[in-house]
């Protein structure tokens, strides 16, 4: 999955204090509409990253999403470090933020005059950047911010089987305007193309003859322990058999029979 961004402006990762203010109690203000979010649904193959290449223009500016360790756009993560006693106490509690419908926080201009560090710290600064969420059940979650597609001019998405996407289902909850431009032949062409690529064989897993009962699985177990049972050392060796083993660096080299 790759994303192309057409810049209306500059977006900063890092607010300013008057910035962060902004995402308090007043609403985000933004210059100008957006255009929906294109996702150009295509197979793997079909030249969507010449697509991309060829739809760039000398005279605009871009910012371009592309995937390294996956084939995905991180859209949601666990903040397993957060705990919702502690947001509820020295937060909540203090009215230093407020949850609206969708589970967003929604920081207020005093949460950023206490001296918070670490996870608390943190979940202030993540949700002064829009992307802190806290679910039902408790559990906190970093999210793709959703300003990220409304300051840009356009957002063009290079995926395949879009509907099937985290990405997707992320903008419906957040009712942000998507359409998927996809060809159903060459999709079609593509399925039936891989349909005939993959071989078949049978495995022979060697289950049949298994006993799943508790006797018999302790039974296997004994029998592998004594196949992989550990040399023994030169003194246990001497006194089973009454012979004399030479060991170099603790492995076992030579034994003579008495």
């Amino acid at each position: 999955m790759t994303a192309l961004f057409d810049q209306r402006r500059p977006v900063s990762e890092h607010l300013s204090h008057q910035t962060q203010q902004d995402h308090t109690s007043k609403s985000f203000q933004l210059c100008g509409a957006t255009r929906p979010v294109v996702f150009v649904d295509r197979p793997c193959g079909t030249g969507k990253t010449t697509s991309l290449i060829e739809s760039l223009q000398p005279d605009r500016k871009y910012l371009i999403v592309v995937p390294f360790l996956d084939e995905a756009v991180d859209v949601v993560s666990s903040m397993n470090k957060l705990s919702w006693r502690d947001f509820k106490t020295f937060v909540l509690d203090h009215g230093l933020a407020t949850v609206d419908e969708q589970g967003f926080v929604r920081p207020e201009e005093a949460w950023f005059d206490e001296p918070l560090t670490d996870a608390l710290g943190k979940a202030r600064d993540l949700a002064a950047n829009g992307v802190l969420v806290v679910t039902k059940a408790h559990q906190f979650l970093k999210v793709l911010p959703k300003r990220l597609f409304e300051v840009s001019k356009s957002c063009t998405v290079h995926t395949y089987m879009a509907e099937t996407t985290m990405l997707v289902a992320y903008m419906r909850k957040l009712g942000l305007d998507y359409t998927i431009e996809k060809d159903d032949a060459e999709d079609a062409a593509f399925r039936q193309s891989v349909s005939r690529r993959p071989t078949i064989k049978k495995l022979d897993s060697k289950i049949e003859p298994l006993s799943f009962s508790y006797s018999a699985q302790d039974k296997h177990n004994k029998q592998k322990q004594e196949r992989c049972s550990p040399v023994p050392s030169q003194s246990k060796l001497q006194r089973a058999c009454g012979c004399e083993a030479k060991f170099d660096h603790g492995v076992l080299q030579e034994v003579e029979l008495g």
